[in-house]
């Protein structure tokens, strides 16, 4: 039984459009996810561009008043897939808008902060942290020290920059609480 079909990813642009370079490949077809939970590191994690089997939904929420909501809700189905499968056909148009909220370099961007300890939480609480601990790690490096640390906070705006050592402490204090051996993660 398939969990998730996933569409292709276009970025488009005013003049172009091309494969987004972040997306599940389609090498995901046919692999049972729960004897080989490794695979689980090549399915993209945001909840858009795909079609979910309805059980696996019907009780996880989308955290209201956060930006990033479909960051919580897509790393907490991973403990939850068997199958996902790949489509080559259609496709999901991502517009790249320079004034869109996510290329916008504001506080917003923080929430990932509080998304990233809701996901540890809740793998927690549904006690995957034994079983994911990688997985969820792995994610809380992609989203807090690649992309919040490494691509939005080097082009914060000037007024802004005052929360940029807030944030920097946040996101330290969080991996060291949570993720103490992050560094050593493959």
């Amino acid at each position: 039984q398939i969990d998730i079909v996933e569409l292709p990813i276009f970025d488009t642009f005013d003049t172009h459009r091309q494969p987004s370079a972040y997306q599940t490949p389609n090498s995901i077809n046919g692999i049972d996810l729960e004897k080989e939970p490794a695979a689980l590191f090549q399915i993209a994690v945001y909840a858009w561009a795909k079609l979910y089997r309805r059980a696996l939904i019907e009780d996880l929420p989308f955290p209201k008043g956060l930006m990033h909501e479909d960051n919580y809700v897509a790393t907490c189905l991973l403990p939850k897939l068997r199958q996902v499968h790949k489509v080559n056909e259609g496709g999901y148009c991502y517009y790249q808008r320079q004034t869109s909220i996510t290329a916008a370099y504001n506080t917003n961007m923080y929430d990932m902060i509080a998304v990233q300890q809701e996901i540890y939480k809740t793998y927690a609480q549904k006690g995957y942290l034994a079983q994911y601990r990688l997985l969820c790690e792995k994610m809380a490096i992609r989203n807090l020290c690649v992309a919040i640390l490494g691509k939005k906070m080097a082009n914060i705006k000037p007024e802004l920059r005052y929360t940029r050592k807030e944030a920097y402490s946040s996101i330290v204090s969080f991996m060291k609480e949570c993720y103490p051996d992050w560094r050593n993660n493959p």
